[in-house]
């Protein structure tokens, strides 16, 4: 969808001309979808469940969980409701990430961006980087851990539209409602 996206309306390329470095963008999307599953997980339940926890309860997270488009987020929205991802799956998980952080970091050895220009390759992997921020950011990359991530993330999470794309919902719980959720908290009672 991004690459039809990207050839059909107005706008800077961002797929590369080169075919080459176009592969290479390709290879690196490639690789993100397949280390998805850890992040999702990772973030899920480390992040996100209980700050939705906190707002909804077990009752409301179990009827989104059974609203979930795809089987996957089913599968993890459930497992993690019911407590089912124990801390082996999720350092399991972490070790993912971590393989795909050192990919990363030897991919921008020497380049600014994933396949040599800005591209659909960094844009691809963005939000699952703003999602290991959540976690800590100095925990997956900094100036002295993986420091091409470190200063590959700093040049993505200045561009103008990065801060659009992570601005809703906001990190504050602010946005919730846009999306038919809700971010008040049920009297007690």
């Amino acid at each position: 969808i991004n690459e039809y996206i990207d050839a059909a309306f107005d706008g800077p390329a961002l797929v590369p001309a080169d075919p080459v470095k176009a592969a290479r963008m390709r290879e690196f999307i490639h690789a993100c979808e397949d280390d998805f599953p850890a992040i999702v997980k990772l973030t899920y339940v480390k992040y996100i469940l209980p700050k939705l926890r906190n707002r909804w309860g077990d009752a409301e997270l179990r009827r989104q969980a059974e609203r979930r488009p795809l089987r996957f987020y089913k599968d993890i929205h459930g497992r993690g409701i019911r407590g089912e991802i124990g801390e082996s799956e999720l350092a399991e998980a972490g070790a993912v990430i971590e393989a795909m952080l050192d990919r990363l970091d030897a991919t921008l050895d020497g380049q600014d961006w994933i396949a040599g220009d800005f591209s659909l390759a960094d844009i691809a992997i963005a939000p699952y980087m703003y999602r290991l921020v959540a976690l800590g950011r100095d925990r997956f990359w900094s100036a002295d851990k993986r420091p091409n991530v470190h200063a590959w993330y700093d040049r993505l999470s200045a561009r103008p539209a990065f801060d659009v794309a992570v601005s809703w919902p906001d990190e504050s719980g602010g946005g919730y409602e846009e999306v038919g959720l809700t971010t008040q908290r049920p009297a007690a009672g």
